[in-house]
């Protein structure tokens, strides 16, 4: 597990430093348009907010030649979009999607040579934010420290130790302002990702000088309901989340339990697949969402990107009353691991 940190009276794990995002300009086809062609210069935002939708997906469509054609694109970190050489005089749709919810889509009709600006508004997810912010020297919590994301009304104010929230933001890279009258103001990248609450520490200093970059964190909404973090806390059992494997690129699940200390991935004696062994070499029993899962089931009968977190129980004494088997059932006193996958 990584660093533990404590923010807003929080076991915070698996530290993580934001950097600023890196984007390649999109090229500015509006100004090459030919006869009979033109282009839609987009953009998608929040319908709360006001605030930008990053990888927000949008979809042109339209009739030419006797075709059903589109154009399939993600907005940039600006939450814009261009869609170039479309045909002039034919009626457009213009769709887009956000974590799952959708634009009231426009159809407009372009003139020849013509650069037209539509705008959809989306009712995105939202997700929190909460951290502390710090005395770089001391490392004490700063009282009445405004933190706020620029081009939007989200700001708080920092209480006696520190800490403050920010609720309702959708997911995508804003940047954050950090300001005190006794310290040097701060400006950080802050990627918010969608369906997860971001804590973080920011840490300011009286002096002008070059401070590490923010430490975040990500707790998932889903596994806050279903008390992993919690159970994370009791200190029993193997906790993962994607963000440990996601830089592994594993291709089957069995491949993140390779590292995991008493943990034996086998190959099956029929050749096909492998079954995840506990300390007493008895084969692993299964939770799928809550679930329990018959003894047939194997963790590569999910495919890896489905998973969104792992909690692994390596002998019966570890294994949690929710998550126990009868002990008539097959292997009741193997080893447990709970999957979660990525629902929302």
């Amino acid at each position: 597990m990584g660093t533990r940190l404590v923010v807003a009276g929080c076991l915070i794990f698996g530290v993580v430093n934001i950097a600023p995002a890196q984007e390649t300009p999109r090229p500015s086809c509006e100004l090459e348009l030919q006869d009979g062609r033109g282009a839609l210069i987009g953009s998608v935002f929040d319908a709360e907010t006001k605030l930008p939708l990053q990888r927000a997906d949008v979809v042109v469509e339209w009739q030419e030649g006797g075709r059903r054609r589109r154009d399939e694109q993600e907005t940039d970190r600006n939450g814009h979009f261009r869609s170039c050489d479309l045909p002039a005089g034919v009626l457009l749709n213009v769709d887009a999607t956000f974590g799952g919810r959708d634009a009231r889509n426009v159809r407009p009709t372009l003139a020849s040579r013509e650069a037209q600006q539509v705008a959809l508004s989306i009712d995105a997810p939202r997700s929190g934010v909460a951290g502390q912010v710090l005395d770089a020297g001391s490392g004490r919590g700063i009282a009445g420290a405004v933190v706020r994301v620029d081009g939007s009304s989200a700001q708080a104010v920092t209480a006696q130790d520190g800490t403050f929230r920010l609720d309702d933001l959708p997911a995508g890279t804003y940047r954050l302002h950090t300001e005190h009258v006794g310290y040097t103001n701060r400006e950080d990248s802050l990627a918010i990702e969608y369906g997860a609450n971001m804590l973080y520490a920011i840490r300011l200093a009286t002096d002008v000088i070059e401070l590490p970059p923010i430490d975040v964190t990500v707790r998932s909404h889903v596994l806050e309901r279903r008390g992993y973090y919690e159970r994370e806390e009791r200190g029993f059992g193997t906790f993962l989340t994607r963000q440990s494997w996601d830089a592994l690129t594993p291709q089957y699940p069995s491949d993140i339990l390779r590292g995991v200390a008493a943990v034996h991935v086998a190959q099956r004696r029929d050749g096909f697949g492998y079954m995840i062994l506990d300390r007493s070499n008895c084969p692993f029993r299964y939770i799928v969402n809550g679930g329990r899962v018959g003894a047939d089931f194997q963790i590569d009968d999910f495919p890896a990107e489905w998973i969104e977190a792992l909690e692994i129980y390596k002998g019966p004494a570890q294994v949690p009353g929710e998550f126990s088997f009868p002990p008539s059932s097959e292997r009741a006193n193997c080893g447990v691991i709970v999957i979660w996958t990525r629902m929302r």
